[in-house]
């Protein structure tokens, strides 16, 4: 395996890693990517408890919304739509300032 090759491997420790390091500068990254002109989208990670953390590191001023891949029904995302209504709120935010971006992949998610 090239150098390379060892630098893109994103096995289940390093997207952990990488993930943590990504929450932590979203803080910096999303006020430059609003004054820049785009809106800030994070794209949630399974399984739940990923999102959470993901969850509570994205509600911010400069956050549009969570982008929510592998949705599995009304129920999951009433679930974190609760999650993120209570942070908007405990960190100022009306409730309604994130939006979801629902991403189905299975057929089961419609029924």
């Amino acid at each position: 395996m090239s150098a390379r090759c060892r630098r893109h491997y994103s096995g289940p420790g390093r997207q952990r890693t990488g993930r943590g390091k990504v929450r932590s500068a979203l803080g910096d990254a999303a006020p430059r990517v609003v004054r820049g002109g785009s809106d800030v989208l994070v794209r949630l990670n399974q399984p739940l408890e990923l999102a959470v953390r993901d969850i509570e590191a994205a509600v911010m001023q400069g956050v549009a919304g969570l982008m929510l891949p592998k949705v599995e029904g009304a129920s999951h995302v009433r679930l974190l739509g609760h999650l993120v209504g209570r942070l908007e709120l405990e960190r100022g935010l009306s409730p309604g300032t994130l939006r979801f971006v629902l991403i189905v992949e299975t057929p089961g998610a419609w029924l």
